[in-house]
């Protein structure tokens, strides 16, 4: 995915997390930590507490919402620095990654949203892969996978406003 800057008021609260340095970061990604063993390749992994985009997490056997599920308690922000995934594995680098704020958030797919609804992350099914860059609208009162929730009402919408919450965030998660 392109680099796209989606933030567009407040102050992001940036703070710098540490990711592999052959994976391949792009401004606008939601970044997630991996705090627990299996998150990654299907399963096959082991917490190392970096931080990557969402599309790396896969649970083992995991459908796509029970990979959207995992992201709201692991939920970094976006990034705000572009990383490419030219690296020697084992190596890290820092990037920045906004946590707060108000971001311009693509849909997919595209939805009438109102103040408030709560978005999550969104994917395809087909193999369970989460997009880096994409939200959908949750379902009144599911707040299961949500990090963030809309701040503008939109017809059809392919783009929408809305604020993140993320696990620095000092007011907590979505409930």
């Amino acid at each position: 995915m392109p680099d796209v800057w989606r933030l567009i008021e407040g102050d992001s609260k940036a703070v710098s997390i540490v990711s592999p340095s052959s994976v391949t970061v792009c401004i606008g990604d939601f970044m997630f930590i991996n705090d627990t063993d299996d998150l990654l390749a299907n399963g096959d992994s082991v917490l190392d507490n970096l931080g990557y985009p969402i599309s790396y997490l896969r649970v083992s056997g995991g459908s796509l919402e029970l990979n959207k599920r995992q992201v709201k308690q692991r939920f970094l922000g976006v990034a705000l620095d572009y990383k490419d995934g030219v690296g020697v594995s084992g190596h890290t680098k820092l990037i920045a990654v906004g946590t707060d704020g108000k971001y311009d958030l693509d849909l997919r797919p595209a939805k009438t949203v109102k103040l408030t609804d709560f978005f999550g992350p969104s994917g395809t099914s087909s193999g369970s892969n989460m997009f880096n860059q994409k939200v959908m609208q949750l379902e009144s009162g599911n707040t299961e996978s949500a990090f963030g929730y809309f701040v503008e009402r939109k017809q059809s919408a392919r783009t929408a406003e809305g604020f993140i919450y993320s696990i620095f965030n000092p007011i907590g998660f979505v409930r």
